[in-house]
Protein backbone atom coordinates (compact mmCIF):
# COMPACT_ATOMS: atom_id res chain seq x y z
CA UNK A 1 0.00 0.00 0.00
CA UNK A 2 1.33 3.19 -0.64
CA UNK A 3 0.10 6.88 0.61
CA UNK A 4 -0.54 10.24 -0.77
CA UNK A 5 -1.85 12.91 1.00
CA UNK A 6 -3.57 16.27 -0.21
CA UNK A 7 -4.63 19.48 1.44
CA UNK A 8 -8.12 20.54 0.89
CA UNK A 9 -7.93 22.79 4.31
CA UNK A 10 -5.96 23.13 7.48
CA UNK A 11 -8.09 20.79 9.43
CA UNK A 12 -9.33 18.41 6.19
CA UNK A 13 -7.41 16.25 4.27
CA UNK A 14 -7.91 13.64 1.46
CA UNK A 15 -5.75 10.21 2.15
CA UNK A 16 -5.13 8.51 -1.28
CA UNK A 17 -4.23 5.10 -0.28
CA UNK A 18 -2.92 2.88 -3.36
CA UNK A 19 -3.30 -1.40 -3.37
CA UNK A 20 -1.44 -3.41 -5.64
CA UNK A 21 -3.37 -6.43 -7.38
CA UNK A 22 -0.83 -8.81 -5.38
CA UNK A 23 -2.07 -7.46 -1.90
CA UNK A 24 -5.51 -7.94 -3.57
CA UNK A 25 -5.08 -11.34 -4.02
CA UNK A 26 -3.50 -12.35 -0.75
CA UNK A 27 -6.46 -10.65 0.80
CA UNK A 28 -8.88 -12.56 -1.47
CA UNK A 29 -6.80 -15.78 -1.07
CA UNK A 30 -7.13 -14.99 3.31
CA UNK A 31 -10.80 -14.19 3.35
CA UNK A 32 -11.46 -17.43 0.67
CA UNK A 33 -10.03 -19.34 3.69
CA UNK A 34 -11.35 -18.20 6.83
CA UNK A 35 -14.58 -18.15 4.86
CA UNK A 36 -13.93 -22.21 4.11
CA UNK A 37 -13.01 -22.94 7.66
CA UNK A 38 -16.65 -21.22 8.54
CA UNK A 39 -19.05 -21.92 6.45
CA UNK A 40 -21.02 -25.78 5.97
CA UNK A 41 -21.24 -26.93 2.35
CA UNK A 42 -23.03 -30.09 2.27
CA UNK A 43 -21.33 -33.62 1.01
CA UNK A 44 -17.79 -31.68 1.83
CA UNK A 45 -16.04 -31.53 5.56
CA UNK A 46 -15.37 -28.34 6.72
CA UNK A 47 -12.55 -26.66 5.13
CA UNK A 48 -12.52 -29.10 2.04
CA UNK A 49 -14.86 -27.38 -0.03
CA UNK A 50 -13.76 -26.51 -3.71
CA UNK A 51 -12.81 -22.78 -3.82
CA UNK A 52 -15.27 -22.01 -6.77
CA UNK A 53 -18.13 -23.60 -4.82
CA UNK A 54 -17.61 -21.41 -2.11
CA UNK A 55 -16.96 -18.30 -4.54
CA UNK A 56 -20.53 -19.15 -6.03
CA UNK A 57 -22.56 -19.29 -3.12
CA UNK A 58 -20.83 -16.85 -0.60
CA UNK A 59 -19.71 -14.72 -3.40
CA UNK A 60 -21.25 -11.25 -2.09
CA UNK A 61 -20.61 -12.43 1.55
CA UNK A 62 -16.99 -12.50 0.71
CA UNK A 63 -16.91 -9.48 -1.33
CA UNK A 64 -18.04 -7.32 1.46
CA UNK A 65 -15.96 -9.11 3.91
CA UNK A 66 -12.89 -7.93 1.55
CA UNK A 67 -14.01 -4.79 0.94
CA UNK A 68 -14.11 -4.22 4.54
CA UNK A 69 -10.85 -5.81 5.57
CA UNK A 70 -9.17 -3.62 2.75
CA UNK A 71 -10.68 -0.28 4.08
CA UNK A 72 -9.67 -1.10 7.48
CA UNK A 73 -5.96 -2.17 6.74
CA UNK A 74 -5.67 1.10 4.66
CA UNK A 75 -7.32 3.35 7.50
CA UNK A 76 -4.90 1.61 10.04
CA UNK A 77 -2.15 2.17 7.55
CA UNK A 78 -2.87 6.10 6.69
CA UNK A 79 -2.91 6.75 10.46
CA UNK A 80 -0.14 5.10 11.25
CA UNK A 81 1.54 6.66 7.97
CA UNK A 82 0.66 9.91 8.36
CA UNK A 83 0.82 10.79 12.05
CA UNK A 84 -2.49 12.71 11.49
CA UNK A 85 -4.58 13.05 14.78
CA UNK A 86 -7.71 12.25 12.78
CA UNK A 87 -10.95 13.41 14.84
CA UNK A 88 -13.70 12.53 11.95
CA UNK A 89 -13.89 10.21 8.89
CA UNK A 90 -15.74 12.63 6.52
CA UNK A 91 -15.40 10.15 3.65
CA UNK A 92 -14.83 6.58 1.94
CA UNK A 93 -14.64 6.06 -1.55
CA UNK A 94 -13.20 2.63 -2.31
CA UNK A 95 -13.99 1.89 -5.53
CA UNK A 96 -13.76 -1.42 -6.67
CA UNK A 97 -10.82 -3.89 -5.74
CA UNK A 98 -9.14 -6.08 -8.49
CA UNK A 99 -5.98 -8.41 -8.37
CA UNK A 100 -5.58 -7.70 -11.93
CA UNK A 101 -4.41 -4.07 -11.31
CA UNK A 102 -4.14 -1.15 -8.67
CA UNK A 103 -7.04 -0.06 -6.75
CA UNK A 104 -7.42 2.88 -4.71
CA UNK A 105 -9.17 3.88 -1.48
CA UNK A 106 -9.52 8.04 -0.82
CA UNK A 107 -10.23 8.90 2.67
CA UNK A 108 -11.51 12.06 3.52
CA UNK A 109 -11.07 13.16 6.88
CA UNK A 110 -11.03 15.86 9.59
CA UNK A 111 -7.98 16.31 11.82
CA UNK A 112 -7.65 17.73 15.18
CA UNK A 113 -6.20 21.34 14.60
CA UNK A 114 -2.38 21.54 16.37
CA UNK A 115 -1.57 25.01 17.47
CA UNK A 116 0.74 26.43 20.25
CA UNK A 117 -0.79 26.20 23.69
CA UNK A 118 -1.27 29.72 25.08
CA UNK A 119 0.49 30.33 28.56
CA UNK A 120 -2.60 29.50 30.65
CA UNK A 121 -1.35 29.80 34.53
CA UNK A 122 -1.16 32.82 36.15
CA UNK A 123 -3.69 34.89 34.37
CA UNK A 124 -4.86 37.90 36.09
CA UNK A 125 -8.46 37.95 37.46
CA UNK A 126 -10.55 40.76 39.66
CA UNK A 127 -13.29 39.57 41.69
CA UNK A 128 -15.27 41.59 44.59
CA UNK A 129 -14.56 40.81 48.16
CA UNK A 130 -16.28 38.23 49.94
CA UNK A 131 -17.29 39.24 53.30
CA UNK A 132 -20.74 39.63 54.34
CA UNK A 133 -22.51 42.71 55.38
CA UNK A 134 -24.82 43.13 58.75
CA UNK A 135 -26.87 45.24 55.74
CA UNK A 136 -26.66 42.08 53.17
CA UNK A 137 -28.12 39.54 56.05
CA UNK A 138 -30.79 41.99 57.03
CA UNK A 139 -31.86 42.61 53.55
CA UNK A 140 -31.92 38.72 52.82
CA UNK A 141 -33.86 38.30 56.17
CA UNK A 142 -36.25 40.49 54.86
CA UNK A 143 -36.61 38.48 51.59
CA UNK A 144 -37.52 35.62 53.59
CA UNK A 145 -40.47 37.55 55.44
CA UNK A 146 -41.22 38.69 51.91
CA UNK A 147 -41.10 35.03 50.65
CA UNK A 148 -43.55 34.05 53.60
CA UNK A 149 -46.23 37.16 53.54
CA UNK A 150 -49.68 37.20 53.88
CA UNK A 151 -51.66 39.28 51.29
CA UNK A 152 -55.00 41.09 52.65
CA UNK A 153 -57.29 42.55 50.20
CA UNK A 154 -57.39 46.50 50.80
CA UNK A 155 -59.89 49.48 49.71
CA UNK A 156 -56.89 52.20 49.17
CA UNK A 157 -54.78 53.13 46.19
CA UNK A 158 -52.14 50.74 45.61
CA UNK A 159 -48.86 51.72 46.67
CA UNK A 160 -44.93 50.18 46.40
CA UNK A 161 -45.01 46.64 47.44
CA UNK A 162 -48.40 45.96 46.95
CA UNK A 163 -50.28 43.21 44.90
CA UNK A 164 -52.60 43.98 42.02
CA UNK A 165 -54.84 41.63 40.30
CA UNK A 166 -55.01 43.18 36.56
CA UNK A 167 -55.75 42.78 33.18
CA UNK A 168 -53.96 44.48 30.35
CA UNK A 169 -54.29 45.01 26.62
CA UNK A 170 -51.72 46.71 24.52
CA UNK A 171 -52.32 48.11 21.16
CA UNK A 172 -49.61 49.35 18.10
CA UNK A 173 -50.05 50.73 15.07
CA UNK A 174 -53.92 50.44 15.45
CA UNK A 175 -53.75 46.55 15.92
CA UNK A 176 -54.06 44.46 19.24
CA UNK A 177 -50.05 43.62 20.50
CA UNK A 178 -51.18 40.18 20.83
CA UNK A 179 -51.81 40.05 17.00
CA UNK A 180 -48.72 41.67 16.12
CA UNK A 181 -46.49 39.58 18.14
CA UNK A 182 -48.38 36.48 19.47
CA UNK A 183 -45.39 34.72 20.41
CA UNK A 184 -44.75 37.38 22.86
CA UNK A 185 -47.75 37.34 24.95
CA UNK A 186 -46.61 38.89 28.21
CA UNK A 187 -46.69 42.63 25.85
CA UNK A 188 -49.64 41.49 24.38
CA UNK A 189 -52.83 40.85 26.53
CA UNK A 190 -53.27 39.38 29.91
CA UNK A 191 -56.42 38.49 31.93
CA UNK A 192 -56.40 38.53 35.89
CA UNK A 193 -52.77 38.71 35.98
CA UNK A 194 -51.16 39.66 39.37
CA UNK A 195 -48.05 41.92 39.64
CA UNK A 196 -46.17 43.77 42.01
CA UNK A 197 -46.51 47.80 42.47
CA UNK A 198 -42.71 49.35 41.78
CA UNK A 199 -41.42 46.31 41.14
CA UNK A 200 -38.20 46.39 38.46
CA UNK A 201 -39.70 47.05 35.25
CA UNK A 202 -37.11 44.48 33.57
CA UNK A 203 -39.22 41.57 35.01
CA UNK A 204 -42.44 42.78 33.29
CA UNK A 205 -44.48 45.49 31.11
CA UNK A 206 -42.92 48.32 32.23
CA UNK A 207 -46.00 51.37 31.10
CA UNK A 208 -48.10 48.67 33.04
CA UNK A 209 -46.17 48.57 36.25
CA UNK A 210 -45.62 51.92 36.46
CA UNK A 211 -48.96 52.62 35.69
CA UNK A 212 -50.74 50.80 39.00
CA UNK A 213 -49.08 53.54 41.46
CA UNK A 214 -52.24 54.72 43.13
CA UNK A 215 -54.69 53.15 41.22
CA UNK A 216 -58.07 51.50 42.99
CA UNK A 217 -59.93 48.15 42.36
CA UNK A 218 -62.44 48.80 39.58
CA UNK A 219 -60.69 51.80 38.13
CA UNK A 220 -59.50 51.74 34.63
CA UNK A 221 -56.44 53.69 32.78
CA UNK A 222 -54.48 54.36 29.52
CA UNK A 223 -50.87 54.88 29.08
CA UNK A 224 -48.50 55.40 26.27
CA UNK A 225 -45.24 53.75 25.77
CA UNK A 226 -42.38 54.13 22.98
CA UNK A 227 -40.77 51.25 22.47
CA UNK A 228 -37.07 51.78 21.69
CA UNK A 229 -35.11 50.90 18.78
CA UNK A 230 -33.21 48.05 20.03
CA UNK A 231 -36.00 46.35 21.60
CA UNK A 232 -35.71 42.89 22.18
CA UNK A 233 -39.11 41.97 20.78
CA UNK A 234 -38.32 42.69 17.02
CA UNK A 235 -42.25 43.42 16.17
CA UNK A 236 -42.43 46.72 18.65
CA UNK A 237 -38.89 47.84 18.32
CA UNK A 238 -38.89 51.83 17.85
CA UNK A 239 -43.15 52.05 17.96
CA UNK A 240 -45.35 53.58 20.00
CA UNK A 241 -48.12 51.73 22.00
CA UNK A 242 -51.24 52.46 24.22
CA UNK A 243 -52.22 50.28 26.94
CA UNK A 244 -55.43 49.53 28.42
CA UNK A 245 -55.49 48.98 32.12
CA UNK A 246 -58.32 47.64 34.64
CA UNK A 247 -57.26 46.71 38.19
CA UNK A 248 -59.28 44.50 39.65
CA UNK A 249 -58.32 43.58 43.37
CA UNK A 250 -55.35 45.53 45.75
CA UNK A 251 -54.01 43.09 48.15
CA UNK A 252 -51.04 44.70 50.84
CA UNK A 253 -48.01 42.89 51.84
CA UNK A 254 -48.15 42.05 55.20
CA UNK A 255 -44.53 40.62 56.76
CA UNK A 256 -44.33 37.81 59.12
CA UNK A 257 -42.73 39.19 62.59
CA UNK A 258 -39.58 37.48 63.62
CA UNK A 259 -41.11 35.36 66.27
CA UNK A 260 -40.99 32.14 68.31
CA UNK A 261 -43.40 30.66 65.03
CA UNK A 262 -41.37 32.06 62.25
CA UNK A 263 -37.93 30.73 63.42
CA UNK A 264 -39.33 27.65 64.34
CA UNK A 265 -40.66 27.23 60.05
CA UNK A 266 -37.24 27.87 59.36
CA UNK A 267 -35.80 25.36 61.77
CA UNK A 268 -33.52 27.89 63.75
CA UNK A 269 -33.54 28.58 67.83
CA UNK A 270 -32.81 31.73 67.62
CA UNK A 271 -32.26 34.89 65.82
CA UNK A 272 -28.45 34.78 65.91
CA UNK A 273 -28.59 31.47 64.55
CA UNK A 274 -30.81 32.89 61.99
CA UNK A 275 -28.65 35.45 61.00
CA UNK A 276 -25.34 32.97 61.04
CA UNK A 277 -27.04 30.84 58.75
CA UNK A 278 -28.19 33.71 56.41
CA UNK A 279 -24.13 34.94 56.84
CA UNK A 280 -22.72 31.70 56.05
CA UNK A 281 -25.51 31.22 52.50
CA UNK A 282 -24.59 34.55 51.51
CA UNK A 283 -20.54 33.97 51.49
CA UNK A 284 -21.42 30.71 50.58
CA UNK A 285 -23.41 32.17 46.95
CA UNK A 286 -20.66 35.28 46.76
CA UNK A 287 -17.48 33.04 46.91
CA UNK A 288 -19.51 30.50 43.77
CA UNK A 289 -19.88 34.21 41.94
CA UNK A 290 -16.27 34.86 42.45
CA UNK A 291 -15.35 31.86 40.91
CA UNK A 292 -17.95 32.03 37.90
CA UNK A 293 -16.25 35.01 37.73
CA UNK A 294 -12.61 33.80 37.43
CA UNK A 295 -14.20 31.13 34.65
CA UNK A 296 -15.35 33.69 32.24
CA UNK A 297 -12.36 35.89 32.75
CA UNK A 298 -9.74 33.13 32.45
CA UNK A 299 -11.99 31.47 29.27
CA UNK A 300 -12.27 35.07 27.64
CA UNK A 301 -8.36 36.08 28.51
CA UNK A 302 -7.61 32.42 26.73
CA UNK A 303 -9.80 33.31 23.76
CA UNK A 304 -8.18 37.03 23.23
CA UNK A 305 -4.50 35.07 23.11
CA UNK A 306 -5.09 32.33 20.17
CA UNK A 307 -7.03 31.34 17.03
CA UNK A 308 -7.01 28.18 15.83
CA UNK A 309 -9.11 26.65 12.67
CA UNK A 310 -12.28 24.33 13.34
CA UNK A 311 -12.87 20.74 11.92
CA UNK A 312 -15.82 21.67 9.64
CA UNK A 313 -17.66 18.03 10.62
CA UNK A 314 -16.81 18.97 14.42
CA UNK A 315 -18.53 22.29 13.61
CA UNK A 316 -21.05 21.41 11.53
CA UNK A 317 -22.51 18.69 14.64
CA UNK A 318 -22.01 21.68 17.47
CA UNK A 319 -23.86 23.77 15.22
CA UNK A 320 -26.82 21.44 14.98
CA UNK A 321 -26.82 20.48 19.12
CA UNK A 322 -26.46 24.34 19.41
CA UNK A 323 -29.78 24.50 17.13
CA UNK A 324 -31.30 22.53 18.69
CA UNK A 325 -30.84 23.74 22.24
CA UNK A 326 -31.92 27.28 21.12
CA UNK A 327 -35.23 25.77 19.85
CA UNK A 328 -35.77 23.70 22.70
CA UNK A 329 -35.33 27.14 25.10
CA UNK A 330 -37.38 29.16 23.35
CA UNK A 331 -40.30 26.46 22.98
CA UNK A 332 -40.59 26.68 26.74
CA UNK A 333 -40.53 30.14 26.30
CA UNK A 334 -43.78 30.00 24.46
CA UNK A 335 -41.88 30.49 21.19
CA UNK A 336 -44.14 28.55 18.52
CA UNK A 337 -42.17 25.94 16.52
CA UNK A 338 -43.17 27.33 13.15
CA UNK A 339 -41.95 30.46 14.27
CA UNK A 340 -38.30 28.94 13.96
CA UNK A 341 -38.90 28.74 10.35
CA UNK A 342 -39.34 32.47 9.70
CA UNK A 343 -36.17 33.09 11.16
CA UNK A 344 -33.82 29.83 9.70
CA UNK A 345 -30.97 31.94 8.59
CA UNK A 346 -30.62 34.55 11.65
CA UNK A 347 -31.34 31.09 13.64
CA UNK A 348 -28.42 29.32 12.11
CA UNK A 349 -25.90 32.27 12.61
CA UNK A 350 -26.68 32.54 15.67
CA UNK A 351 -25.94 28.90 16.30
CA UNK A 352 -22.98 28.99 14.13
CA UNK A 353 -21.61 31.69 16.46
CA UNK A 354 -22.41 29.79 19.77
CA UNK A 355 -21.04 26.87 18.44
CA UNK A 356 -17.68 27.73 17.27
CA UNK A 357 -16.84 29.71 20.45
CA UNK A 358 -18.02 26.81 22.70
CA UNK A 359 -15.48 24.17 20.09
CA UNK A 360 -13.14 26.37 20.73
CA UNK A 361 -13.53 26.43 24.29
CA UNK A 362 -13.80 22.63 24.16
CA UNK A 363 -10.66 21.78 22.29
CA UNK A 364 -8.56 24.50 24.26
CA UNK A 365 -9.29 23.32 27.69
CA UNK A 366 -8.91 19.61 26.33
CA UNK A 367 -5.21 20.34 25.11
CA UNK A 368 -4.98 21.78 28.44
CA UNK A 369 -5.86 18.90 30.47
CA UNK A 370 -3.67 16.40 28.40
CA UNK A 371 -0.77 18.72 28.79
CA UNK A 372 -1.62 18.72 32.99
CA UNK A 373 -2.88 14.97 32.42
CA UNK A 374 -6.18 16.29 34.04
CA UNK A 375 -8.49 13.22 33.75
CA UNK A 376 -12.22 12.12 34.98
CA UNK A 377 -11.82 9.63 37.52
CA UNK A 378 -14.10 6.81 39.15
CA UNK A 379 -14.59 9.70 41.93
CA UNK A 380 -16.01 12.29 39.56
CA UNK A 381 -18.72 9.61 38.06
CA UNK A 382 -19.29 9.06 41.63
CA UNK A 383 -19.93 12.24 42.81
CA UNK A 384 -21.56 13.24 39.59
CA UNK A 385 -24.34 10.75 39.86
CA UNK A 386 -25.06 11.27 43.40
CA UNK A 387 -25.52 14.88 42.78
CA UNK A 388 -27.35 13.40 39.63
CA UNK A 389 -29.65 11.09 41.86
CA UNK A 390 -30.16 13.53 44.17
CA UNK A 391 -31.58 16.31 41.83
CA UNK A 392 -33.97 13.74 39.81
CA UNK A 393 -34.66 12.07 43.10
CA UNK A 394 -33.66 8.43 41.19
CA UNK A 395 -30.93 5.65 42.37
CA UNK A 396 -27.26 6.14 41.87
CA UNK A 397 -26.77 2.41 40.38
CA UNK A 398 -30.04 3.27 37.98
CA UNK A 399 -28.61 6.11 36.72
CA UNK A 400 -25.16 4.40 35.73
CA UNK A 401 -27.25 1.60 33.88
CA UNK A 402 -29.18 4.01 32.47
CA UNK A 403 -25.88 6.01 31.13
CA UNK A 404 -24.14 2.48 29.96
CA UNK A 405 -26.68 1.84 27.46
CA UNK A 406 -26.63 5.56 26.01
CA UNK A 407 -22.60 5.80 25.23
CA UNK A 408 -23.11 9.30 24.06
CA UNK A 409 -24.66 10.81 26.67
CA UNK A 410 -21.69 9.19 28.67
CA UNK A 411 -19.26 10.72 26.72
CA UNK A 412 -20.81 14.01 26.58
CA UNK A 413 -21.27 14.04 30.86
CA UNK A 414 -17.55 13.30 30.71
CA UNK A 415 -16.62 15.60 28.89
CA UNK A 416 -18.66 17.78 31.16
CA UNK A 417 -16.37 16.60 33.84
CA UNK A 418 -13.08 17.38 32.38
CA UNK A 419 -13.70 20.72 30.93
CA UNK A 420 -15.18 21.77 34.76
CA UNK A 421 -11.63 20.30 36.27
CA UNK A 422 -9.64 21.99 34.42
CA UNK A 423 -11.24 24.85 34.73
CA UNK A 424 -11.04 24.40 38.27
CA UNK A 425 -7.74 24.00 37.90
CA UNK A 426 -6.91 27.04 35.82
CA UNK A 427 -8.95 29.32 38.56
CA UNK A 428 -6.30 27.59 41.33
CA UNK A 429 -3.43 28.75 39.22
CA UNK A 430 -4.34 32.51 38.12
CA UNK A 431 -3.62 35.43 39.98
CA UNK A 432 -6.45 37.24 41.74
CA UNK A 433 -7.40 40.62 42.47
CA UNK A 434 -10.11 41.69 45.19
CA UNK A 435 -11.42 44.70 43.78
CA UNK A 436 -14.99 46.76 44.28
CA UNK A 437 -15.43 47.04 41.07
CA UNK A 438 -14.33 44.09 39.22
CA UNK A 439 -13.98 44.23 35.21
Amino acid sequence: MNLNIDEISATRKRLVISISGSEVAAEEKRVLGQFARRVSVPGFRPGKAPPALIQRKHGKDMAEELKRSLVSKAYDKAVKESKLDISTVVGIDEGDFSSDGDSKIVLTVDITPQFEIPEYKGIPTEVPPDEVSDDEVDHAIEEVRRQRADFKVVERPAGKGDFVRVTYRGRCEGKPIAELAPQHPLWGTQENTWEEVGADPMVGVAPVIEALVGMNAGETKEVDHQFAAEFEVTELAGKSATYSIEVQEVRERLLPEIDESFLKNLNVESRQQLRSNVSEDLEARKQRLRRDMQRRQILDALDRKIEFPLPESLLDRETQAMIREIMEQQMRRGVPEEEFENHKEELFENARRSAAQRLKTRTLLSRIAEEESIEVENEDMQAFLLQEAMRTRSQPKQLLNDLQKNRDRLRDIQTSILMNKTLDFLVEQATVTVTENPG
